[in-house]
């Protein structure tokens, strides 16, 4: 399996279409990788739209779900977040990816263990982690956002106590089959903004945001356009940007390009010449359409993806060029 066309394909088929269209959020997706949190046995499932088991009782919310609830908790940097079911840790990633102060409890102790081992190896920081039942709440501070990842047949007043002015908390509330996800912001004393399921707000949301904005076309290049373009004397040469990680790119690269991983295009885009073209180069062409999208939105007018990556160029452009 390729892992990042599997990864492009759950933001664009999954995601995207369920109306998560914060680019903080999706961009989040690419940098946290979801199947270093999946259970070993369930890797080649990491990617697709189901919850995954983890224990009796407890499992991973789908994709689309964990996008969704973090752009409706619109978390900002340096706020303080409750998450009451730390899992398998991987929304705990995506909290403090988004830069929260991040308080993480978990009842199942054999779930804690093997969730710290996972943040700590995907380097996310700011993260406390607890072990007991936070299902009446946790502790005596308060939090920006608190977010239960199971199901609770109320929310306990507690939860409501426990959060900041302008706060908010998520939950899934009722029992099966008439349960509803919930988003309650406490903006006064006594007075809560709720209580709409999440699609309303989420509809809300959208009008804010202006849902009516036309999304980016990114022109697409087959390798042997990209070879004539680049032996083409009369015409600007692009400079060929390659998304992929260090070790792929030491691999095999095409000569002349530039490596610029993924994770890095936001902050090293200043690197860049607006006023060349630029040709995005991965290894199958899904990480380098969403750079492409990226550049795009930032303002860069002469943007390509390669099709078919530096896959397609080993295959109908340099037969020596070591593939993987």
């Amino acid at each position: 399996m390729d892992i990042e066309q599997a990864r492009f394909n759950m933001v664009e088929q999954q995601i995207r279409t369920w109306e998560v269209l914060d680019q903080n959020v999706l961009d989040l997706l690419f940098v946290i990788r979801r199947e270093e949190f999946v259970p070993p046995a369930y890797r080649m499932l990491a990617f697709a739209d189901l919850e995954i088991p983890l224990r009796p009782g407890a499992s991973m919310w789908s994709p689309k779900m964990e996008a969704r609830v973090l752009q409706e908790l619109e978390i900002q940097s340096g706020e303080s977040v409750l998450e009451i079911g730390t899992g398998s840790g991987y929304f705990t990633a995506l909290l403090s990816g988004m830069g929260a102060r991040v308080t993480s409890v978990e009842i199942d102790p054999d779930l804690a263990a093997e969730a710290k081992g996972k943040l700590g190896r995907a380097g996310a920081g700011s993260i406390e982690l607890g072990v007991g039942d936070g299902a009446r709440g946790w502790g005596s501070a308060t939090y920006d956002a608190i977010v239960l990842t199971g199901s609770t047949p109320l929310l306990p007043d507690r939860f409501v106590e426990q959060l900041n002015p302008g706060g908010r908390v998520f939950a899934v509330v009722g029992e099966a089959p008439a349960m509803a996800a919930r988003l309650v912001r406490w903006v006064a004393p006594g007075a809560l903004v709720d209580p709409h399921a999440l699609r309303d707000r989420a509809r809300a949301a959208d009008e804010r945001r202006g849902r009516g904005a036309v999304r980016v076309l990114i022109p697409q290049l087959s390798a042997v356009e990209l070879a004539r373009w680049r032996a083409d004397a009369s015409r600007e040469a692009p400079v060929v940007v390659d998304v992929r990680e260090p070790w792929e790119f030491e691999l095999c690269r095409i000569d002349g390009s530039v490596s610029i991983p993924l994770g890095q295009i936001a902050t090293r885009s200043d690197e860049l010449p607006r006023e060349r073209p630029l040709v995005l180069v991965c290894h199958h062409g899904g990480r380098s359409q969403h750079a492409a999208m990226l550049l795009a939105g930032a303002g860069f007018t002469q943007v390509h993806n390669l099709a078919g990556g530096v896959e397609a160029w080993a295959l109908d452009v340099d037969s020596a060029m070591k593939r993987y």
